[in-house]
């Protein structure tokens, strides 16, 4: 058994008699236990960090698109939880950029000529500002112009007016 007398740091996870930094887990698992202990306990440093680490370790980096993301990300499965009347989370988004990451599904989503399930219920439920296309807008020099295009097409589609250049 692997034991060690150096101290760790704040917020670290026990493992029998060996302490591991949270971002040292690789049990998903394990990760959203110590942010559910955490946010019991009111640790919210840890809950960051661990949040953090979970974000990074299921294919979100800490970018600024990757941030707003998972902005949206979390708005869109409040719309779908308070719809459902459970929680629900947007499986086939989180594994869409577990396959090709946040900016290639973004790309993808925009371009597809169809709108999302995930645009028309954010949509619907008065949360233009959190759908992928409302991202790509805010962020446009960052992306080609037929997704910028394709995203502006979509929005508008829905009712949605811009009151400055876009």
């Amino acid at each position: 058994m692997l034991t060690t007398n150096v101290k760790a740091d704040i917020g670290s996870v026990k493992r029998g008699n060996v302490k591991k930094a949270v971002e040292q887990e690789t049990d998903l698992g394990k990760i959203r236990t110590i942010i559910k202990n955490a946010k019991r306990e009111g640790n919210v440093d840890m809950v960051v960090r661990a949040e953090r680490h979970l974000a990074t370790f299921i294919g979100f980096q800490d970018t600024v698109l990757d941030r707003r993301f998972l902005e949206c990300l979390r708005r869109y499965e409040q719309v779908l939880t308070n719809k459902n009347d459970r929680k629900t989370l947007a499986q086939r988004l989180r594994g869409a950029v577990a396959r090709n990451g946040v900016r290639q599904t973004v790309i993808n989503l925009a371009k597809k000529v169809e709108t999302s399930f995930g645009f028309e219920q954010l949509i619907k439920a008065g949360e233009a500002k959190e759908t992928i296309e409302y991202i790509i807008i805010e962020m446009a020099d960052e992306f080609d112009d037929v997704t910028v295009r394709s995203a502006y097409t979509k929005l508008r589609r829905a009712g949605v007016t811009f009151t400055n250049i876009h």
